[in-house]
């Protein structure tokens, strides 16, 4: 596994790997909660728009499973339409259009089954996120590559923590 310092290098990685043209190319961000995946992934995209190379991202808790439909000892895999995941990513890396469920953080619940921003894409980088994302081996191996997201346990406490005050 690679260590990247900072969201630069991990550009600098992506983008000397990414085929111009071709594709669609996958990327993996996955890593705890409140570690800045989405952030991550939105800036990568947007280096990748600057450099002229499409980019669509992924977010992978609009398959998360609402909270009265999950077992009370339900794992974290458990709590994600794993299979779907699976699936929706291949519809995606075949340039077939998908919706994304709509899951609400506040509620946790699924608001919508097919409600999301339309994602297609034909060549270019399409950026999945989320926790589950590096635990789903139907995502890990059509990869190109895939970067686990991390910050100091303080941070992610201190995000954790003003986003259940805040948000749930």
């Amino acid at each position: 596994m690679i260590r990247f310092a900072s969201i630069d290098a991990l550009y600098a990685h992506a983008r000397g790997i990414v085929p111009v043209g071709g594709g669609p190319f996958l990327i993996l961000l996955g890593g705890c909660s409140r570690t800045g995946k989405s952030t991550v992934a939105a800036e990568l995209s947007r280096r990748f728009a600057v450099d002229g190379i499409p980019a669509e991202t992924v977010p992978l808790d609009a398959w998360l499973v609402s909270l009265e439909e999950r077992k009370p000892d339900s794992t974290v895999l458990e709590r994600y339409e794993c299979d779907r995941i699976v699936e929706a990513v291949g519809r995606i890396l075949r340039g077939e259009e998908v919706r994304t469920p709509i899951y609400d953080a506040a509620t946790r619940r699924r608001v919508s089954e097919a409600g999301g921003r339309p994602i297609r894409i034909r060549s270019g980088v399409v950026l999945v996120e989320g926790i589950v994302a590096l635990a789903l081996e139907g995502l890990r191996k059509p990869a190109a590559l895939a970067a686990y997201v991390a910050v100091p346990d303080d941070l992610r406490r201190e995000r954790l923590t003003a986003f259940y005050r805040d948000v749930k």
